[in-house]
């Protein structure tokens, strides 16, 4: 509902991408009638008893009637209530719609944070938002995105690193980094600075803002930006020995700038086996990775809160199919 990609627009009936705050709002709506269609059943409406012959009872069923600004949805859902309530949301809104969308929606939020620093501030500001939704701090993960090298030495970490910086190209670095600014960065010198760009975008603004920030911050020319952002697709990079990596982790989770990472694997199979093999054995040994799984569901092995059935305490719907 609010990617940042104009293009998708193409595929669902529009021949241009939608305003941004007309994209926020058209996504609150959507999720509000989703979470209304996930509520159309009770828990015991399928009663399915083989003595009687009745599947279900139609007074624990009821249809949403929505009729909003951008869509007019009937329902009810014809499937009944998940075990988990409702699949987790994940979202990636950076900007202040994003936050507050995140804030009274999401379950997992990815993040674009590439020092730790930014990501405390960010993490601070959104769970600082969950209260005035009825929410806790613990009923959102906040997962910034996190690229790996990770070596038996720090010496084998920077050699891998090294070898993979070397084969980006300006043909494949200038056109990567023109498509996350939104900006044809062939018309500026390689090793010239990065150049302003304009606050305004249409669409993927988070990365496009992060990028300049850093490129700003750290004084880095085109061909710098580029080589820092396509190991780490734009997300913070972690390289050294398995206790370099797994001290900047633990730093990142104790220090309150993320509830864990969404791992970006640079090489497969072997970054990903490096990580397996590596890294998690030292997370589990310091205590912040799980030995075995808990729960069955997604909601339940992140340890997000059970939405609230809204039928838990109601005898009768206000309003059920039997009462249209």
């Amino acid at each position: 509902m609010t990617t940042s990609y104009p293009d998708d627009s193409l595929n669902f009936s529009r021949s241009g991408h939608v305003a941004k705050d007309e994209r926020y709002e058209r996504a609150n709506e959507f999720v509000e009638i989703c979470k209304g269609l996930w509520d159309s059943w009770a828990e015991d409406a399928f009663v399915q008893n083989r003595a009687t012959g009745q599947f279900l009872d139609p007074t624990r069923v009821r249809a949403l009637n929505h009729k909003g600004k951008h869509f007019q949805i009937k329902g009810p859902l014809n499937v009944a209530r998940m075990p988990q309530g409702y699949p987790v949301l994940f979202t990636a809104g950076q900007s202040e719609d994003g936050r507050e969308l995140a804030a009274k929606h999401a379950d997992c939020l990815f993040a674009v944070s590439n020092t730790i620093d930014i990501g405390k501030k960010f993490y601070a500001d959104v769970k600082g938002r969950l209260d005035k939704y009825g929410r806790t701090p613990d009923s959102m993960r906040i997962v910034p995105g996190c690229a790996v090298y990770v070596g038996r030495t720090a010496e084998e970490a920077d050699e891998f690193y090294d070898e993979l910086q070397s084969l980006i190209s300006p043909e494949l670095g200038v056109p990567y980094l023109s498509k996350l600014c939104e900006t044809d960065m062939s018309k500026y010198p390689l090793d010239g600075p990065m150049p302003e760009l304009g606050d305004q975008v249409l669409g993927i603004a988070s990365f496009r803002n992060e990028i300049v920030a850093m490129a700003k911050r750290d004084k880095l020319t085109v061909r710098q930006t580029y080589e820092r952002i396509l190991p780490s697709m734009g997300h913070v990079t972690m390289k050294g020995s398995v206790k370099q990596v797994c001290d900047e982790i633990e730093a990142w989770y104790t220090e309150k700038a993320c509830d864990g990472f969404n791992i970006n694997t640079p090489v497969m199979p072997r970054s990903l086996n490096d990580f397996v093999d590596l890294v998690i054995p030292e997370l589990q040994r310091r205590g912040l990775f799980r030995k075995q799984y808990e729960g069955a569901t997604l909601r339940e092995r992140m340890g997000l809160p059970l939405p609230r059935n809204p039928w838990a305490d109601k005898s009768r719907p206000d309003s059920s199919m039997a009462a249209e």
